[in-house]
């Protein structure tokens, strides 16, 4: 009895959250990636009451769930998500090959067993570190504030739910309550961050214009915010940028701003989703302009004197946002000026 009504809660729980994120979902692929990720927590939910003949179906929904967490991860929290083949593969080969396992699970031939079974399960914690990595990188110069809460809500619940789920599963290690009511509290713990703040959370990034110090915000902010947007670009302009490790720490304790007003003026104003995309946009801008006026300064010099580490973080920043290497925008400018 206890059992059904938890997973009745949890059911209930989903439903509600997909019919909230419906308009969402027709837009973004974060959400229907997101959603078909319920759909699946659902499908686990009510595995035990389901008639047996239809087990298999159920399983196969089940073990797409590490799998849908990292690409939902990945696709909410990675400024500029690109999936790498590698990890395509594994997430392929996870959900895909238990169905061979299904039909071998009373199989003595160990290498039957551990590619179709052990090795998935391998794989599925591979996926949840992956996904881990996507929502701790960059946490700290995160500058959207409901992806930030997203990010501590998704460590602390999803990520582990996922991880007890998977090893309940597979391990046959924790009693059937506990593993649904822990689903139920995830579920409800995410749906105050996602529902408050989901457009934020969709939206995919975009560089900003060559114009860095415009506001794209169409919410009008108190004077008091502009004067110290103000502040900000006076001290952007002085090349204060080009500091190397400069952080968002850095820079709040040089305008002698608290860290959370320093986030809101660079997102609500200028657009930036990521104080790196922010500092990127200014060095590379600066970068550029020298890279034509200074033809014989090495690019390395220049990419050092911008605020780069090294040449290939450089090269990789210039290339985001120019669609080509350094040395191409180089040439390119040099021989239409010449013409």
């Amino acid at each position: 009895m206890l059992e059904t009504s938890l997973a009745a809660f949890g059911i209930g729980e989903i439903a509600v959250l997909i019919l909230f994120l419906s308009n969402d979902i027709r837009k973004h692929p974060a959400a229907r990636v997101f959603a078909c990720m319920l759909i699946a927590t659902a499908t686990h939910l009510i595995h035990p009451f389901i008639p047996v003949e239809l087990w298999r179906a159920s399983y196969t929904i089940q073990t797409a769930i590490p799998a849908l967490f990292w690409i939902t991860c990945h696709l909410i929290f990675s400024e500029q998500p690109n999936f790498k083949h590698w990890l395509s593969v594994i997430a392929t080969y996870s959900v895909l090959v238990p169905l061979i396992g299904q039909y071998h699970q009373e199989s003595t031939n160990f290498p039957l067993v551990f590619v179709t079974w052990k090795l998935p399960e391998i794989f599925e914690y591979v996926l949840i570190a992956f996904a881990m990595k996507d929502i701790v990188t960059n946490w700290s110069s995160d500058l959207v504030e409901s992806r930030r809460k997203l990010r501590l809500g998704f460590v602390f619940t999803t990520g582990g739910a996922v991880l007890f789920s998977i090893m309940a599963f597979n391990l046959q290690i924790v009693n059937d309550n506990i593993r649904i009511l822990a689903m139920d509290i995830t579920i409800f713990v995410l749906c105050w961050p996602i529902l408050h703040g989901r457009e934020e959370l969709w939206s995919v990034p975009i560089i900003a214009s060559n114009n860095i110090h415009a506001p794209t915000s169409t919410i009008p902010l108190p004077i008091e915010k502009n004067t110290e947007l103000d502040t900000l670009n006076a001290l952007m302009e002085t090349g204060y940028y080009q500091q190397e490790n400069l952080t968002l720490t850095i820079l709040s304790v040089k305008l002698s701003l608290p860290e959370h007003k320093v986030r809101a003026l660079i997102n609500q104003e200028m657009g930036y989703r990521n104080f790196n995309q922010y500092l990127n946009e200014l060095r590379i801008k600066t970068a550029s302009k020298r890279l034509i006026q200074e033809p014989k300064t090495p690019i390395t010099n220049i990419a050092l004197d911008v605020g780069y580490r090294n040449i290939s973080s450089f090269n990789r920043s210039f290339k985001t946002i120019h669609n080509m290497n350094p040395s191409l925008y180089r040439a390119n400018n040099l021989l239409a000026s010449s013409s």
